[in-house]
Parts: C-alpha cells; structure tokens; sequence
C-alpha cells in the first residue's frame, strides 16, 4: 500500500467518525457536556493516530531511502566497473597526444634556434644585410646546360630557313595543317 493511500485511509476513517459525531449532536437537542467530551477525546485519537502515522512514515521513508542509495551505489559501482577500460584507453591516448605535442613543439623551438643561428652567422653585425652575398647554387647554364645547347641548335636550324620560314608560315596557315611539328625535348632535372 502506497504512502499517499495510508493517509487517506487514516484521515478518511477519522473524518466519517466525526462526520457521525455531528450527526448525532445535532439530532440531540440538549447541550450536554458529554459530546464535548467525545470531541476532546477524538481530537486526541486524531492526534495519536498522525503522531503514530508520522512515526511510521519516518521510518518507512529511511527505509525506502537507504534501499534507493543502496540501489545508487551499486549502479554507480557497475557503471565504474564497465567503463574502467574505456577510461584507461582515453588516458593512455591523452598521455600520446601530450607527448606528441611536447615532441613537434620541442622540434619547432629546435629549428628557430637553429634558423636565428643562421640568421646571425650571415648578419653578424646585426644591419639586418648579410654579409655576404648569398649562394643560390648553380647558374642555369651550367645546370641546364643540354637544354641550352639544344636551343641554340633549333635556333640556328630555323634561322638558316628565316625567310623560308615566314613564307612556310603563311602556308600553314591556308594548309590543312598536315605538316607534323616535331616537339622541343624539355631538360630532365639533374639527379
């Protein structure tokens, strides 16, 4: 039986009992002190009774109370049993990434300490202009020095036919462009 149905079952069997009372004392027509009595009397029946009522409702609460925070507990304790796992792997993920990032910051710094340590050996005296020119490496002729040559071979090939060329030129322009145009070899990068 439900909380809520025991106090009415308690304030309902009270309330038809006092709802009898006054049925009998205003059917009696006299003033008698003993339905004063009756009432006093029932007053305290009433009382007792929702002294007794709280007391057990007290009581019945702790109970329900401690069940449920018994009930918490050992959900919470399975919810922490079947997660442990998970919790750990993340841990352990978070440990990699922080260690991971120390590694790529530590590496940064390394290579700004050591591009400024450049910096000063080419500006020594610090006028923001180095103090040397700077080496680009090779020149383009001596490291496309086969492209070059085959340049300047196309060049004089088509130049010993210059006028033959411009003539040549206006004939492809009128032709069905049949004339097969050999394509210039680009330079392999040196390895």
């Amino acid at each position: 039986m439900g909380l809520l149905d025991k106090i009415k079952a308690i304030f309902s069997a009270d309330l038809s009992k006092s709802q009898s009372f006054k049925s009998q004392y205003s059917e009696s027509a006299n003033l008698d002190t003993a339905p004063m009595k009756n009432t006093i009397s029932n007053e305290e029946s009433i009382i007792d009774k929702t002294k007794e009522f709280i007391s057990g409702t007290v009581d019945e609460v702790k109970e329900q109370g401690s069940q449920l925070w018994n009930e918490v507990k050992e959900k919470a304790t399975e919810l922490n049993e079947s997660t442990k796992e998970f919790r750990e792997q993340l841990v352990e993920k978070a440990k990699d990434t922080i260690e991971k990032i120390d590694d790529f910051v530590d590496q940064t710094v390394e290579k700004a300490k050591k591009l400024e340590a450049d910096e000063k050996i080419k500006d020594a005296d610090q006028d923001s202009f180095a103090d040397r020119p700077i080496e680009f490496g090779k020149t383009l002729t001596e490291s496309r020095k086969n492209f070059f040559d085959k340049a300047e071979q196309w060049l004089k090939e088509n130049e010993s036919h210059g006028t033959n060329a411009n003539k040549q030129s206006e004939v492809t322009k009128h032709s069905n462009h049949n004339k097969v145009i050999n394509p210039l070899e680009l330079p392999k990068d040196p390895e």
